[in-house]
C-alpha cells in the first residue's frame, strides 16, 4: 500500500515487552489494516496496556477513538501543534492512574 503505515505490526512489538503501562501511537490513522490494528490493541488492552492516540491532518477520528483506551484518550492536533500534544500525553496518562 503506498506510504501507509503497518500499524498492527507497530502495536504487537508493544506488546512484546513484559512491563509496559501505555502506548502513544501517533499516527497520520491511515494504517494499512484498521482491523489488523483493533485486533493489535485489543491484546494490549486486554494485558492492562492503556493506549493513547495523536492523530495528525486528515487522521480517522472515529478509528483513533476504537484504537485508545478511552475515547478521552484519543486526540487530533494539527501538525504544527505536535510537539505540545506529544507533552500533553504524559498529563493524559497520569490522570488514568498509570
Amino acid at each position: 500500500i503506498n506510504g501507509s503505515t503497518n500499524l498492527a505490526a507497530g502495536l504487537e512489538l508493544a506488546g512484546k515487552f513484559t512491563h509496559l503501562n501505555a502506548v502513544v501511537v501517533v499516527t497520520d490513522g491511515q494504517p494499512d489494516s484498521q482491523s489488523d490494528a483493533l485486533h493489535a490493541a485489543k491484546s494490549l488492552k486486554q494485558k492492562g496496556v492503556d493506549i493513547l492516540c495523536i492523530g495528525t491532518d486528515d487522521a480517522d477520528t472515529s478509528f483513533l477513538a476504537k484504537l485508545a483506551t478511552r475515547s478521552d484518550l484519543a486526540i487530533h492536533v494539527e501538525a504544527q501543534d505536535l510537539r505540545a500534544s506529544i507533552e500533553q500525553a504524559s498529563t493524559l496518562l497520569l490522570g488514568s492512574g498509570q
